[in-house]
């Protein structure tokens, strides 16, 4: 799994599900990924949530701190076009052997999140990395929120972007403002 992920970030490139080798973008920094290990290790997480899976760097980077079940929630991962990613997370998942602690839910995030609280899941590391518009965003935290355990973490991405910032609360990951 490490091999897959070092290669993405150090050449920005990955497999499509069709197997073709494409460029990757919108993803997490190495700096990112270091953070968000440490922020899972820090508290002992075993059952982790991601919002917005996208390429998979961010979802490698979780499972690879811990040896639990990963939940990535993103309607785009298999879709083809301008909007879609072209299965490229789902298929590092695959590469790299960790299926098995995985689900993908390919739906949007305003729908999964309450069905996911109205399961009584909940979850010790959330990470939100969707759709960057302030009323996604913040939905994705009020839910989020509740299905976080007492304790755990929850890091949003992408503070610096003026639609996503909310009152005044600064980014703790080191690659983005």
């Amino acid at each position: 799994m490490q091999n897959i992920l070092d290669l993405m970030l150090s050449t920005n490139r990955a497999v499509s599900q069709d197997g073709r080798e494409t460029e990757i973008h919108s993803n997490i920094g190495r700096d990112s990924v270091n953070k968000i290990r440490e922020l899972i290790r820090t508290v002992g997480a075993q059952k982790t949530l991601e919002v917005g899976m996208a390429s998979g760097v961010s979802t490698l980077a979780i499972m690879g701190a811990h040896s639990g079940h990963h939940t990535a929630i993103d309607p785009n991962q298999t879709c083809d076009g301008s909007d879609g990613w072209q299965g490229v997370g789902l298929t590092a998942v695959r590469n790299s052997g960790l299926e098995d602690r995985f689900t993908l839910l390919k739906e949007s995030s305003h729908l999964a999140l309450p069905r996911l609280l109205g399961e009584g899941q909940e979850f010790e590391f959330i990470f939100i990395d969707g759709w960057h518009s302030f009323d996604y965003t913040f939905m994705d935290i009020f839910y989020s929120d509740m299905l976080l355990r007492d304790g755990g973490i929850l890091v949003v991405d992408y503070w610096g972007m003026p639609q996503v910032a909310l009152g005044g609360i600064r980014n703790q990951i080191p690659d983005h403002p």
